[in-house]
């Protein structure tokens, strides 16, 4: 555990020992170097992460998260808890990249960035780093909309048409 602004480790830089600062309060997730050596500057050393807040990245194909914007509310599944994480899209990334499928084939994709709430109930500290979750993520809603199975929807005319019980009855609608 560091707070913010507690020398964690120090860096010979200018010919003198400098120490370095945590940036932000919280719990050392990842040590990058373990030893003394050359350090060029930007390279990552050490990271510290929020143990009540979890920030997920996602890659979207670029098609699909064209639709996503930031403030959307989304679920982080599969992440070992009981129950899924309310989270909201809080940054989509402005720049694309291309990475290779698992098929070999080259997709264009953009990072999307979710967030828990602070102090999430179901204490996502023991998460940590760099672990495999599913996201769901809503783009739209629309209230009061009747979902039926398509099967038993069928065509009528020049519209759709599905039967509905109405006082023991079976409806045309």
């Amino acid at each position: 555990v560091v707070v913010r602004g507690q020398a964690i480790t120090e860096i010979y830089w200018d010919l003198k020992y400098v120490p370095l600062r945590a940036p932000q309060s919280g719990v050392v997730s990842k040590v990058f170097r373990e030893s003394a050596g050359p350090v060029r500057r930007g390279e990552p050393i050490i990271e510290i992460i929020n143990p009540d807040r979890l920030e997920v990245i996602v890659e979207l194909l670029t098609p699909e998260a064209h639709v996503v914007r930031p403030g959307n509310p989304a679920k982080i599944v599969g992440w070992g808890g009981p129950q899924a994480l309310e989270a909201v899209v809080s940054r989509i990334s402005r720049a694309g990249f291309v990475k290779n499928s698992a098929l070999g084939v080259e997709e264009e994709r953009t990072e999307i960035t979710l967030l828990t709430p602070e102090g999430e109930p179901f204490h996502v500290g023991r998460v940590g780093a760099d672990f495999h979750v599913d996201v769901e993520i809503q783009t739209a809603s629309t209230p009061k909309l009747l979902c039926v199975p398509l099967g038993s929807v069928f065509k009528e005319g020049a519209g759709w048409a599905t039967y509905v019980v109405q006082d023991g009855r079976a409806l045309l609608r």
